[in-house]
């Protein structure tokens, strides 16, 4: 007989693994560019398995799976090597907001909860763009050789809404799949 704790051991190990493997096939279907975007710019959305597994599981569960992800990612995707797993764990940020809404929903009643996810998705997607655009601009100028005044230039107008965007739908598309996750695992049992 299979005890409780190993049975769930083995579930959470299960939906990560698949969750991380949906965040790579996410990576592979962004590769076609479906919005013009300048190159160096994806819209994706492979952050959103690795958001629904900190919402089920936690921020551990969400941090392993977004350092494997981009490991693999900078190995066998990428065309800028370290640089681009660097830009890619800046991810830990909305995964830790999530972990903060993980930590305070469960002492509020349900009509808070949706306020408190809203307020934490804001706080990561604020900290977010705070700390991904001077990295970026860093990367874009120092590292790959683009000229300033262009990635200044287009900073405030194309970066910045896109990674907006970009975070945002990561995050509710995160929800909807920890949301389609959880109501298939309680069938499940």
């Amino acid at each position: 007989m299979i005890k409780y704790s190993n049975y769930s051991n083995c579930r959470q190990l299960a939906i990560n693994a698949f969750l991380a493997t949906i965040s790579l096939i996410f990576i592979l279907i962004s590769r076609m560019q479906i919005i013009p975007f300048p190159f160096f710019l994806r819209l994706e959305f492979s952050d959103a398995p690795i958001f629904a597994a900190t919402l089920i599981f936690g921020v551990q569960s969400g941090i392993l799976i977004l350092i494997a992800v981009c490991f693999i990612r900078s190995i066998f995707f990428s065309t800028i090597g370290y640089s681009g797993f660097i830009m890619r764990i800046i991810s830990i940020i909305p995964i830790i907001s999530l972990g903060i809404y993980n930590k305070i929903s469960s002492k509020f009643y349900k009509n808070l909860q949706k306020r408190y996810l809203i307020l934490c998705m804001l706080l990561g997607i604020l900290w977010y763009i705070i700390i991904k655009i001077p990295i970026s601009f860093l990367f874009w100028v120092y590292l790959h050789n683009f000229p300033s005044e262009f990635i200044k230039k287009i900073i405030p107008t194309i970066i910045i809404p896109v990674n907006i965007i970009k975070i945002s739908f990561n995050y509710l598309l995160g929800i909807y799949i920890a949301n389609l996750i959880n109501k298939v695992s309680d069938i499940v049992k």
